[in-house]
């Protein structure tokens, strides 16, 4: 159900999985409720990262939502943007930009690179 949804959504159907009401969310994450029931809905992008992992310990989410999470936070900018906690890795490992750099000039795509990583 949570593959083709909104950032929003995916958080009201782990917030309701955890048994939150959106009161006591906004209230664990120290927001206020109207702020959260506008992120829920659309009104609002995702807010910052700092509260997107609070809130990801809040709902519990294992590391596949957490994933999920940040891909689905970034889709909500006004600009085009990296997940925050992939730009946080890329920024304290000058290799990984490097990688990036060479997988771009090479034309390598996503498909190849996991290729790569599976070793066919």
């Amino acid at each position: 159900m949570l593959d083709e949804v909104s950032f929003g959504e995916f958080i009201t159907v782990k917030r309701k999985q955890a048994k939150y009401t959106i009161k006591d969310l906004a209230s664990t994450l120290s927001l206020s409720s109207t702020y959260l029931c506008n992120v829920e809905h659309g009104v609002r992008p995702a807010p910052s990262y700092d509260i997107l992992v609070m809130m990801a310990c809040a709902l519990e989410l294992n590391d596949i939502d957490r994933s999920k999470m940040f891909d689905l936070a970034a889709k909500t900018k006004h600009r085009i943007t990296v997940p925050q906690d992939i730009l946080e890795y890329i920024e304290h490992d000058n290799d990984v930009c490097l990688f990036l750099r060479t997988a771009i000039k090479h034309k390598i795509n996503g498909k190849q690179l996991l290729e790569l990583i599976n070793g066919k």
